[in-house]
């Protein structure tokens, strides 16, 4: 192709053949349940585990590891038990949520990750 051609491809995507399967508000929630509690007990493990052991405990470089694994705790524990919630009920979450709460989700799900 020349300098002076432009490419005048138009690329259609037609995905109005294709159905979406979104899994039923059960499945979601029993599946991220599942999840949530394998990754909060690994999430603990670790971080035990390098607090309790004093010889990786006083290396640098596991305190970066530490300091991410306790901000992956609070999003495990706050963001995640949000989503929980929704899919539970299937439809929203099963309490009208204040504005310092939204707000506490806003900066967990946007500041921590």
């Amino acid at each position: 192709m020349a300098d002076n051609e432009t490419e005048n491809s138009t690329y259609s995507y037609d995905y109005d053949d294709e159905e979406v399967i979104i899994p039923p508000a059960k499945v979601q929630f029993w599946t991220y349940l599942v999840f949530e509690i394998s990754s909060l007990f690994c999430n603990l493990y670790l971080l035990c585990y390098l607090t309790f052991n004093q010889h990786l405990r006083s290396q640098l470089q596991n305190h970066v590891v530490m300091i991410l694994l306790f901000l992956c705790l609070i999003i495990l524990v706050v963001d995640n038990s949000f989503y929980l919630d929704g899919f539970r009920i299937g439809h929203g979450n099963s309490f009208p949520f204040s504005i310092e709460v939204c707000l506490l989700w806003w900066i967990i799900d946007y500041g921590l990750q």
